[in-house]
């Protein structure tokens, strides 16, 4: 996936003025998103058809993520909301206040943050944190943050805390010994080199977990791949980029250049990336005996 650099937004711009540059902040603060929410007319000309059509779901859903920053409902020691959170939080409010806008499903939900963090600057931003409880494969959870009041700098914290939470995850599994990963019978239930899962087990691969995949939902629109192309995006560039960087930092990932088949220049070499693994004796020396058991 190509990096793009989604940081620039309209605030510079001619048009639209925003009361504190959401480039700053990466997403726009609280007050300018309230002038959005009640006077899109007037304020960020940017915004996607879908999202005019649906500003007061969209508003419902912001105010819940806003809310549960705040510390209003919010769990002890989880820090920013998953969706269960949000989900939650909206029908409690929805109740309160006798709204007669139907509760949306948990995927529509998902697809209402998604739309909030595609914009152009985003509203929230979605965090994509490797989980503890998900055994020896790679599992994220989405966590959902924006700029407050009182913390404008939420959403720079939090893709540091992500960061962090997760290196601390894949320490702890290289450390011990939880890859889960059996190449033998990866690399010996095929009987064609063509269908040879040269892939399998590479950190690279495996990270790919982080991005969120349009087949998890049931039913997708041309609006919602547009949304999460972009959302995608600044995963890639803010959480999976930084941290396949610091786990080769940190030796816990090793990575083997492959610029010598780049440089021969045949169809697709430019698509031939770096092989990144785990930094780990064993795992590495079944690969290749693997591999070399299926060459003979």
């Amino acid at each position: 996936m190509a990096e793009q650099d989604n940081s620039s937004t309209t605030a510079s711009g001619a048009e639209d003025h925003y009361e504190v540059d959401p480039r700053k902040l990466l997403a726009l603060h609280p007050r300018d998103a309230e002038i959005i929410f009640t006077s899109q007319s007037s304020y960020g000309s940017s915004l996607t058809a879908d999202f005019r059509e649906n500003v007061k779901a969209l508003n419902q859903v912001y105010s819940a993520v806003q809310r549960y920053l705040q510390g209003i409902y919010r769990r002890p020691d989880v820090f920013y909301p998953q969706l269960q959170d949000i989900f939650k939080d909206l029908q409690m409010h929805k109740r309160a206040i006798s709204d007669k806008i139907p509760m949306p499903t948990e995927e529509q939900l998902q697809k209402q943050c998604i739309n909030l963090a595609a914009q152009n600057p985003p509203f929230i931003h979605v965090l994509r944190e490797l989980s503890v409880s998900g055994n020896n494969s790679f599992t994220f959870v989405s966590l959902y943050v924006a700029p407050t009041e009182k913390h404008d700098d939420k959403v720079i914290v939090g893709y540091r805390s992500t960061i962090e939470n997760s290196m601390k995850v894949l320490r702890d599994r290289i450390r011990r010994g939880e890859l889960g990963i059996d190449y033998a019978l990866a690399f010996g239930r095929v009987s064609a080199a063509s269908e040879l899962p040269v892939t399998f087990g590479r950190v690279d691969t495996e990270m790919k977990k982080i991005y969120i995949n349009e087949k998890s939902f049931s039913s997708i629109t041309q609006a919602d791949l547009a949304h999460l192309r972009r959302v995608n995006q600044e995963i890639y560039k803010r959480l999976y980029k930084p941290l396949l960087l610091q786990g080769i930092k940190e030796r816990i990932f090793l990575s083997i250049s492959c610029e010598d088949i780049r440089k021969l220049d045949f169809a697709g070499s430019d698509r031939v990336f770096d092989i990144v693994l785990f930094n780990n004796a064993e795992a590495i020396k079944d690969r290749f005996a693997a591999l070399a058991n299926f060459l003979k």
